[in-house]
């Protein structure tokens, strides 16, 4: 089953490498866009099965965008544009590697279930 994500993002955030790996695991990336274009369209989200955010985001600037993902149970994560191997970055690469696509496709599956606090 194919997958659409939509990728939320500064022009640079993926390049062709990126999109060539993620369609041998069956993702659509769709994007990357701003978050403001993001904002002003955010009726078509929920066709997505899940988003993927730029790291370089500031929290203030997605803040209020998350909350609408987490209000309508719409995974996402919050991933580096480059790969990280520091042990002390725990969190997502947005690359070609596959091994870092499969990791972003597991936290979104893990992040269906969310509670507000």
């Amino acid at each position: 089953m194919k997958r659409l994500l939509l990728v939320i993002g500064l022009e640079d955030y993926f390049d062709d490498d990126t999109k060539r790996a993620a369609a041998r695991l069956n993702i659509e990336l769709d994007g990357p866009h701003s978050m403001q274009s993001t904002v002003e369209h955010s009726p078509h989200l929920r066709a997505q099965d899940g988003v993927i955010i730029d790291l370089r985001y500031q929290a203030h600037e997605i803040f209020e965008f998350v909350q609408d993902l987490v209000f309508f149970g719409i995974p996402f994560v919050i991933a580096s544009h480059e790969k990280q191997e520091s042990i002390d970055y725990p969190g997502y690469s947005f690359t070609s590697d596959l091994d870092d696509l499969r990791a972003l496709l597991e936290g979104l599956n893990r992040r269906t279930d969310f509670t507000i606090h």
